[in-house]
């Protein structure tokens, strides 16, 4: 819970609203929670429930540019994405610059 607060604080503007109403300031403050909770729902998106899951905004904002980035090189490129042999390669790519938990 302490992570979900801190990731809505430093990236989807917890503390950025002025807000004046107590209607506004709940819609900000549910809206910025549910953000890094869709953020979470994303990086867990086809992993097992057991599985232990280091998350932050910042690794996903890292993975879905680097995920992007490696879609429009394979554009380019004839490169097959779906061949078993390239799978280790491209999460290596998706994980580049990726912070160490």
């Amino acid at each position: 819970m302490e992570f979900n607060f801190r990731d809505s604080k430093q990236f989807t503007g917890l503390q950025n609203s002025q807000a004046r109403s107590k209607k506004k300031i709940h819609f900000h403050v549910n809206a910025a929670l549910t953000t890094a909770s869709i953020g979470k729902c994303i990086q867990r998106n086809g992993l097992k429930r057991s599985l232990r899951l280091t998350y932050s905004i910042s690794d996903l904002t890292t993975e879905l540019f680097n995920h992007n980035l490696l879609k429009r090189i394979l554009s380019i490129y004839p490169i097959d994405a779906n061949i078993k042999i390239n799978d280790n390669v491209i999460r290596l790519v998706l994980d580049y610059g990726k912070i160490a938990a």
